[in-house]
């Protein structure tokens, strides 16, 4: 893995322990925010606030990543989640 790709362990590393605030602060301030077919939150804040709600129902989170390709302004990546109740 390179250099660029550490933030995507990071970001998932932030999202698997639950921590609203550590992943909001990968976002821009101004960032859009879509989960499946909720309704779209706007903002770094009002994210991080409707992301702390979305893992309190969670018991656990884990992510695997499998696969990333990163180029110039874009990431992508493939993996599997586990997500407990």
């Amino acid at each position: 893995m390179d250099i660029e790709g550490c933030w995507i362990d990071a970001l998932f590393a932030a999202v698997d322990r639950k921590d609203h605030v550590a992943f909001a602060d990968f976002l821009l301030p101004d960032a859009c925010f879509r989960y499946g077919n909720s309704a779209p939150v706007y903002g770094r804040s009002a994210i991080a606030e409707t992301v702390a709600g979305f893992f309190a129902a969670l018991q656990g989170l884990e992510h695997r990543i499998e696969d990333r390709w990163i180029v110039p302004g874009t990431a992508i990546v493939s993996g599997r989640n586990v997500s407990m109740r």
